[in-house]
């Protein structure tokens, strides 16, 4: 991995940071996987919920992962940010710009859009006046998909996007800094 200035490129920061770490994880994955397949799954049923296992921890450290780079970025940046808050509704985003009691941006974070992107809109009604973003490295965002989004007023930002109306993540953390400036 070559050293590169984080606020030079952020998309690039989060996009080789995380393909770093899915193939560290799948390579080490692999070996453990290895030594459990030829000892512990004698049966269907033992097999079926080993995989079920391996691919909800690979689900859930995916998740961790991208959030921690994001995380990361928000510090040298410098966005006041609070991970993980409790809201009034009772829902629990990912971050909350600057913080609870005077928010001005809520952020989640899915590695993929399959159809957990829809508890997103739970938490983006709980607040009025308030900014929502999706960040995910997701790239296949249906037009459906981005209608619904911007119906629900929530903007998703991807690293790099193809389409250009799409935040990238370096314009997501300027907008979040000059917000703040506000």
């Amino acid at each position: 991995l070559k050293r590169f200035n984080i606020k030079e490129d952020p998309d690039r920061f989060v996009e080789l940071c995380f393909s770093l770490c899915e193939k560290v994880y799948v390579a080490l994955e692999y070996q453990y996987l290895r030594e459990i397949l030829k000892v512990d799954v004698n049966t269907p049923e033992e097999f079926i919920k080993l995989a079920h296992s391996v691919l909800n921890a690979r689900r859930s450290r995916a998740g961790n992962v991208l959030e921690n780079l994001i995380e990361i970025l928000f510090q040298e940046y410098k966005i006041i940010y609070v991970r993980k808050p409790r809201l009034p509704s009772g829902s629990s985003p990912d971050f909350v710009v600057p913080d609870v009691e005077k928010p001005r941006a809520v952020i989640s974070v899915k590695t993929t859009l399959k159809e957990r992107w829809r508890q997103i809109f739970q938490e983006a009604s709980s607040l009025s006046d308030v900014e929502h973003f999706l960040i995910t490295c997701d790239r296949n965002l249906s037009e459906k998909l981005l209608s619904s989004l911007k119906a629900a007023e929530i903007r998703p930002v991807v690293p790099r996007p193809s389409d250009e109306s799409i935040f990238t993540i370096a314009d997501l953390l300027e907008h979040l800094k000059n917000k703040l400036k506000e």
